[in-house]
């Protein structure tokens, strides 16, 4: 058994969020650099391009959280070249398999850490979803939804996954009610220190000096990291899938 406890599980979903996050971001800048290479080529000219593997990635991790029963199964390029119903199942196709190629997505799955390399010698590439692969499953199932998108003039389109607006937004106000806690707690610590020193009651008649309206900012400064902490998990938590929902 090797559960977090609830309060550093919770941090390594906030954690986890922002990691998918900025590999969503870096794919649509290499995707933004396909389609101009595609604009400025001539109309017979061969465009080389390594395509970015992070669609389909995401993907597989999306199914894995309800639609993964055996979790010690291999996922293997067998997978994507020999099996459409697969391919549906993740909601991508041949041409974006095609594109991205089957073993480069299984490759890139374990060197973002999301899954085990099992392949044996003279055999296909082949993986095992990893506990931080099923984690980042479970966030994108509940926290992202599939949006049909078009690229280069509409000449190739699929499915992608895109986070909710109202619950990447919760996501924001926890991490910044933690950076908020971190902040206050290292205050705090000085506020320790500086009592040692004696000077505390210096800084104590400063903020009596102060006007009023800054005073009340002050308090509703401190109020601010559970507001966050509360918005935010309300935020997330309204419209969450539930478990019979593909």
């Amino acid at each position: 058994m090797d559960t977090l406890p609830i309060k550093l599980n919770f941090f390594k979903r906030v954690e986890q969020f922002f990691e998918l996050r900025r590999l969503d971001k870096l794919y649509e800048l290499q995707m933004s650099e396909w389609e101009e290479k595609l604009s400025n080529a001539k109309p017979d000219e061969h465009v080389q391009f390594t395509f970015p593997t992070w669609n389909v990635e995401r993907k597989i991790l999306y199914w894995t959280y309800f639609h993964h029963k055996h979790l010690g199964t291999h996922i293997t390029t067998g997978f994507f070249d020999h099996n459409a119903s697969y391919l549906s199942d993740w909601k991508t196709d041949f041409l974006e398999v095609g594109l991205t190629g089957s073993k480069q997505v299984l490759q890139n799955l374990i060197a973002h850490g999301f899954a085990d390399d099992v392949t044996m010698p003279q055999s296909e590439t082949s993986i095992v979803i990893n506990s931080d692969g099923l984690l980042a499953g479970s966030i994108l199932y509940n926290n992202y939804e599939f949006i049909s998108r078009a690229y280069a003039r509409d000449q190739y389109s699929w499915q992608l996954l895109s986070p909710v607006v109202h619950k990447m937004i919760g996501y924001y106000m926890l991490y910044s009610a933690a950076w908020l806690v971190i902040i206050y707690s290292i205050s705090f610590v000085s506020f320790q220190v500086i009592s040692t020193l004696g000077l505390l009651s210096q800084i104590k008649n400063w903020l009596v000096d102060l006007p009023q309206g800054w005073k009340v900012a002050i308090d509703e400064l401190f109020l601010l990291p559970p507001q966050l902490l509360i918005f935010g998990a309300a935020l997330i938590l309204i419209g969450k899938k539930g478990y019979n929902k593909k």
